[in-house]
């Protein structure tokens, strides 16, 4: 499994986001409880603008494991940035 992780962290940093949440999804067929490659399939779906369902993710991966860092922070910033477009929807449509 940690050689599908890898993969697909792999791909995740060469910008190929949707491959990467296949390989992540392959696993995770498997080993519904892993945390780490719930963690990465949220990173994947974040750099896709998918922050709900990143969010999802994350919250999947702490209810695994409370202190996993890579989901609390990326939890964190998921949430931060969903609240900086919420406020920028209003004015992108007064500007219209």
């Amino acid at each position: 499994m940690d050689a599908l992780v890898n993969k697909g962290s792999a791909l995740h940093t060469l910008g190929k986001h949707h491959d990467a949440i296949d390989c992540y999804d392959r696993v995770l067929k498997i080993q519904p409880r892993y945390a780490m490659a719930i963690a990465y399939k949220g990173l994947s779906l974040g750099e896709l603008g998918m922050l709900k369902d990143a969010i999802k993710c994350f919250n999947s991966a702490l209810k695994i494991d409370k202190k996993y860092d890579i989901a609390l922070n990326n939890k964190a910033l998921a949430l931060e940035l969903l609240k900086k477009n919420s406020k920028l929807k209003p004015k992108l449509h007064k500007t219209n």
